[in-house]
């Protein structure tokens, strides 16, 4: 069986790559609070390691956000080719 060639290219990883993250640390954020407001956590550790999880999710989602914003350009391509043609 032949695979299709897929590309994709970086911005659109880093794009998808965010809102899949931001997804998943915004329903763990829900689930946490459920599980506080049923008293399912019978230690203080379970609390801080889901506290602790959910930073890191909102990190990782953060710096997805962050590369992705990297890959914008600051100038418009009509003025990179004005520039490009000046030189």
């Amino acid at each position: 069986m032949k695979f299709p060639n897929i590309e994709i290219d970086i911005p659109t990883f880093y794009k998808w790559g965010f809102f899949i993250l931001t997804s998943v640390a915004v329903l763990n954020t829900f689930t946490l609070f459920q599980n506080l407001y049923s008293m399912h956590f019978m230690y203080v550790t379970e609390i801080l390691s889901a506290f602790g999880s959910l930073a890191f999710n909102y990190l990782i989602a953060g710096f997805f956000y962050y590369l992705y914003s990297g890959t914008k350009s600051s100038i418009s391509e009509e003025q990179f080719e004005d520039m490009f043609k000046e030189k």
